[in-house]
């Protein structure tokens, strides 16, 4: 399944492709957008549960990894 969903801009666009048991998350930002970007970060609900941040193994050199 792939879903696409933007802003009302259209300056920003993510397109959802479900796995097995995850999900890739594809975000395309206009270049505009882009200016002093260093990272972004994600948080889901689901239901009447409180939001929660997805949690990821990506790491920089150098960086200590904090999960």
């Amino acid at each position: 399944m792939r879903q696409l969903v933007k802003n009302s801009n259209d300056d920003f666009r993510v397109k959802g492709y479900a796995g097995t048991n995850s999900v890739l998350l594809a975000i395309d930002l206009d270049q505009s957008r882009k200016k002093d970007l260093i990272g972004f970060a994600i948080e889901k609900k689901e239901g009447n549960f409180k939001w929660q941040w997805l949690l990821n193994s990506l790491t920089f050199p150098g960086k200590q990894h904090t999960l």
